[in-house]
């Protein structure tokens, strides 16, 4: 298995052992997050690598804002089962 070192695209953390890494994968207006596999030729062409949810979640928003389709707020469920 080839290992290579690699940087979040996010912070700049550098990849160790016990990391949760991700890669995101953008295809259009499509956003793909998987597990970062430890076998680097199993790393998928054009790919952006995060360190943790935390830099998978700001991309992925940054992502979203680049659509420029912000997302409206849901109405409010309604109310049952209550009596006056």
């Amino acid at each position: 298995m080839l290992k290579l070192a690699c940087e979040c695209d996010e912070c700049g953390r550098s990849k160790a052992d016990a990391n949760h890494w991700w890669i995101v994968r953008r295809d259009g207006k499509s956003v793909a997050i998987e597990p970062l596999p430890e076998d680097v030729t199993l790393w998928p062409p054009q790919t952006q690598h995060f360190c943790g949810a935390g830099c998978v979640l700001r991309a992925v928003q940054r992502a979203m804002d680049a659509l420029g389709t912000p997302l409206k707020a849901l109405p409010p469920e309604p109310v049952t089962g209550q009596t006056s």
